[in-house]
Formats: structure tokens, C-alpha cells, sequence
């Protein structure tokens, strides 16, 4: 399980596209989601396709209430979750969620490990424990090691990041 940042909108004005692609995109702002950010939560199995009740995550900024939110939030892709809070990253109280609602129901009371970065949200007391009681082995990513061993930041992220620069349907829905 890794988090990376995403933009909503890439540069104005900027143009996309594929080498050897014949169209090429421009995309044009939507009020202020030039400088709209959000972090996407990633898991990723070793040992296939996944769990299907494993969803991506995306954190964005706010409170997430209001009429303008309610229509942005129809937008979303359905298989993505989506939560708001102060930052744009996890804290312990999404990590905790993330556990309750969809990594430990999907494994069935199975052993894992889980690889994840060395982030103060992942060493609370809170989590630690729901590691423990639910026969999950954490192998935390030192600081500065995670573009070196981080499988999706080795493998993943940048095509990920990739596909959202030229997809102006990807980049707005996510």
C-alpha cells in the first residue's frame, strides 16, 4: 500500500498526448482545479489480481459538505473511495478505517505482510495493535528508501501519474 500525490487538472493551457498519438489534447481549467490536489492510497497483491474489496483511496482537502460537493461528488468513479479531511493524506483515524473497511475483510483471517512507508500515521498505538489482532506483519519502508523498494513506487506510480497527465476523463473522474 502506497499514497502519492495527484493533480486534478495538469498546467492550462499545456498540451497531451502520446507519441505518435494524431490528437492531441488541450485541457482547459475548471474553476481553480489547476491548483486542486489531492493522494491517492494504491494497494497492490503479490499473489495476483487483488482483492476486489480493496478500492483505491483518494484524500482530498476539506470537509467534504456542501451543495457544490454533492454534485462533484457524483463525479467520482464508484470504485474509489473517497475521503476528506484537513491534509491530503492519511492520517491514523483513515488508516484505521481503511483496515476495518477493506484490507481485513478481504483477507479472511489469512496471515499477511504488508509493506508500507515509515509514516507517524502507521506507528499510532490504535493501529499497531489492529495489526496485531488481525495477524498482519508490517515491513515499514525507511525514509528515503521508498523509490529504491516501494513496489508501487517502483512499478506503479509513475504509470499511474502517467495515464492521468494524458486522459482528461482520467484526471477529472479519477
Amino acid at each position: 500500500m502506497d499514497q502519492t500525490p495527484v493533480l486534478f487538472e495538469y498546467l492550462e493551457g499545456k498540451t497531451y498526448n502520446l507519441i505518435g498519438e494524431k490528437a492531441v489534447w488541450l485541457q482547459l481549467s475548471k474553476c481553480g482545479w489547476d491548483k486542486r490536489q489531492g493522494t491517492i492510497q494504491l494497494t497492490v497483491f503479490a499473489d495476483g489480481p487483488g482483492i476486489p474489496s480493496v478500492k483505491p483511496v483518494l484524500f482530498i482537502s476539506g470537509e467534504g459538505v456542501g451543495s457544490s460537493i454533492v454534485r462533484e461528488w457524483e463525479e467520482y468513479d464508484p470504485r474509489v473511495v473517497v475521503k476528506f479531511n484537513a491534509t491530503t493524506y492519511a492520517n491514523s483515524s483513515n488508516v484505521l478505517e481503511w483496515l476495518d473497511e477493506q484490507l481485513i475483510r478481504g483477507l479472511d483471517g489469512e496471515p499477511t505482510l504488508l509493506a508500507i512507508e515509515l509514516l507517524r500515521a502507521h506507528q499510532m498505538e490504535q493501529v499497531l495493535n489492529t495489526f496485531r489482532a488481525n495477524d498482519i506483519i508490517v515491513s515499514t519502508i525507511p525514509t528515503g528508501c521508498t523509490e529504491l523498494v516501494q513496489p508501487l513506487d517502483v512499478s506503479i506510480n509513475r504509470l499511474f501519474k502517467d495515464i492521468l497527465k494524458v486522459s482528461p476523463i482520467l484526471s477529472q473522474l479519477i
